[in-house]
């Protein structure tokens, strides 16, 4: 007779064959342990979490490549839709306001942080809708509210510093008169500084 059971080593008995009845008693089974070296979990990363009547965007579930702004960890996210003047809206509510840690760094534009900002330097995006100072002075609960971002940041500042040069150069494809090709070159260069109190760009 043998036993089995998950987890347990076999349990082997010989039965008498002239009985036709035989009482085991109790039967005690041990455990079959194995030594496991390794064990890997695979799981996709949460791309976003609800936390009351905040959504928050996680960065560490997209690919963003070197030198990405902000704006690169949204345009993956589902529920949000970038137009082609990089003007963001939740749930098809447009962003009116961005803060990054809590602050109005650069002021009331609402995409110049998220096209500042490199998305390695973000750890979570909030996205919530919040009364509007005035219309709350003039309506109180029943004001009007827009939908704002608050981006987090793995290290706190209370300024920041922008710099990108772009430069470009080639010929044209088809020849001029006298056989050459004209040499064509452009130089773009745009820098900022904002912080609380001003914003230059």
């Amino acid at each position: 007779m043998e036993i089995s059971y998950l987890g347990y080593k076999l349990y082997m008995a010989m039965l008498p064959t002239d009985e036709p009845e035989y009482e085991l008693g109790m039967v005690r089974m041990a455990p079959d342990t194995k030594e496991i070296y390794r064990v890997v979990v695979t799981s996709r990363i949460q791309m976003y979490k609800i936390s009351g009547d905040t959504i928050v965007y996680l960065p560490a579930s997209v690919n963003t490549m070197e030198g990405d702004a902000a704006i690169e960890i949204l345009r993956q996210m589902p529920g949000v839709t970038i137009d082609s003047e990089g003007g963001v809206s939740i749930l098809g509510k447009k962003v009116e306001r961005t803060y990054v840690n809590g602050r109005l760094l650069f002021g009331l534009s609402p995409t110049a942080a998220l096209k500042t900002i490199e998305a390695k330097e973000v750890s979570a995006i909030q996205a919530y809708d919040e009364a509007d100072e005035q219309q709350e002075i003039l309506y109180g609960k029943n004001a009007e509210k827009r939908k704002a971002l608050n981006i987090l940041t793995f290290k706190q500042f209370t300024r920041t510093l922008s710099a990108r040069v772009k430069a470009e150069g080639g010929q044209d494809f088809s020849k001029d008169t006298d056989g050459d090709r004209r040499n064509r070159y452009n130089l773009e260069a745009e820098a900022g500084s904002y912080s609380e109190k001003l914003q230059i760009t």
